[in-house]
C-alpha cells in the first residue's frame, strides 16, 4: 500500500510554509550600565551588533526607551548606547580598583586577549 502526501503538505513540513520569505526577526536580551545621568549606557557590542531596533527598560520601570548606538569597539566587545529619558538617571560610579573593599559591588570589564 502506497501513501500519497500532497506536495504542498510535504514542503510545508520542511519549510514551515515560508519558502521564499525573509528570515524572521529575532529578539534578544542584554544588560548594560548607566554611565551618565543623561542616558549614556555601556553595554557589549555583541548585544547591539546588527540590531535594527534597540529598546531599554530600566529596573523597576515599565517604560521602554528607544536607544541609538553612539559608538562601538569590536575588539573589546564594548558599545555605548544613548536613551532620552527626560530625567536624570542614577549612574554607576566608575572608579579605580585600588579603592575596592570586601563587600563592595563591582563590575569588571576586560578586553579579549585572542
Amino acid at each position: 500500500m502506497a501513501l500519497t502526501i500532497p506536495c504542498r503538505i510535504f514542503l510545508d513540513r520542511f519549510y514551515d510554509g515560508h519558502q521564499d520569505s525573509a528570515p524572521a526577526a529575532e529578539r534578544s536580551l542584554g544588560s548594560g550600565v548607566i554611565v551618565d545621568r543623561k542616558g549614556f549606557i555601556l553595554t557589549n557590542n555583541h548585544v547591539v551588533d546588527q540590531a535594527t531596533k534597540i529598546q531599554v527598560q530600566l529596573n523597576g520601570e515599565t517604560t521602554k526607551y528607544n536607544a541609538k548606538v553612539v559608538g562601538v569597539d569590536e575588539e573589546t566587545d564594548l558599545a555605548v548606547i544613548k536613551i532620552e529619558p527626560g530625567k536624570d538617571l542614577p549612574v554607576a560610579k566608575l572608579g579605580n580598583s585600588d579603592g575596592v573593599q570586601v563587600g563592595d559591588w563591582v563590575l569588571a570589564i576586560a578586553a579579549r586577549s585572542d
